[in-house]
């Protein structure tokens, strides 16, 4: 069983392919990895995130209680060592491994690009960082390129041995607007040599619309708080007070089912010896329609 937090939590519905995005907790793609590889003792995933500094600094700062509690127990490390983390820098970087990945008993010559066995789960997180602050070179295929790549290569796997699934977790990418095309005044200024002449507006479009089609289930997380409560305001460490009510809606990208609605609080965990931090907990509650 599948899911975005620690148990007992809700599953996702079986699928090959999703996109979370919004404010989902900073845990979840963490979460994923463990309960898909829970129910696959050979499974194995792969995880790519564009900065290896902001990867642990986000988990850090969210501290999620259970990871920090169990995450050094004997499974639980266990089913960790078998997640690969990847940092490529750029798009290019990730689309060349994203291209490049292969099944190899040959890993030794080729870490990066080489699986002794096909992973049974695949993770893009947070890709949208490539292209915020946006550069003008960018556009809209800049970002769905990346993701027709890991597609291709969960294909050629799921080709081979079938299982294979991906998922995208993009928490800004609904902010991001890149061009269709790049801009022909840019282009022609460059090929000119005027390159200080400054190019006129050009139109943008949504990039998560176009995104969104390229999986089978869309989750958007959103806060379900009231208008003035924020994740920083004050928790009662003795009533593990409400800091934070979020909602996520699954939907199928072609209405072949039903939406899925979560609603959970995150609160402050028990008191630890170790730090004055309490984390985080998830609180699950019957969703409001």
């Amino acid at each position: 069983m599948t899911s975005l937090f620690p148990a007992p939590a809700p599953s996702l519905p079986d699928s090959t392919t999703a996109l979370i995005k919004g404010c989902y907790p900073t845990s979840s793609p963490i979460h994923l990895c463990i309960s898909h590889l829970r129910s696959r003792p050979q499974g194995k995933a792969l995880l790519f995130t564009p900065s290896r500094p902001a990867f642990p600094a986000g988990l850090k700062e969210f501290d999620d209680a259970w990871l920090a509690s169990c995450g050094g127990h004997g499974r639980i490390s266990g089913l960790t060592a078998r997640v690969k983390v990847l940092y490529p820098p750029s798009p290019a970087h990730l689309a060349l491994v994203l291209s490049m990945l292969h099944v190899s008993k040959e890993t030794e010559n080729y870490p990066l690009i080489a699986c002794e066995e096909a992973p049974s789960l695949v993770v893009l997180h947070e890709i949208s960082s490539y292209f915020l602050p946006a550069d003008p070179s960018h556009t809209i295929s800049s970002y769905l390129s990346l993701v027709a790549h890991a597609l291709a290569a969960v294909n050629m796997m799921n080709a081979t041995r079938p299982g294979t699934s991906l998922v995208l977790f993009d928490s800004r990418i609904d902010e991001l607007k890149l061009p269709v095309i790049e801009p022909v005044f840019r282009r022609l200024n460059f090929e000119n040599g005027d390159e200080d002449t400054p190019d006129p507006p050009v139109r943008k479009e949504s990039v998560s619309f176009l995104v969104a089609k390229y999986f089978e289930w869309c989750g958007t997380v959103e806060n379900a708080s009231s208008a003035n409560a924020t994740r920083s305001d004050s928790l009662d460490a003795e009533t593990g007070g409400v800091e934070k009510r979020t909602r996520l809606r699954l939907v199928h990208t072609a209405g072949r089912s039903e939406d899925i609605l979560w609603e959970w609080a995150e609160k402050a965990g028990p008191a630890r010896p170790s730090t004055e931090r309490l984390g985080i907990e998830f609180d699950w509650t019957p969703a409001i329609q």
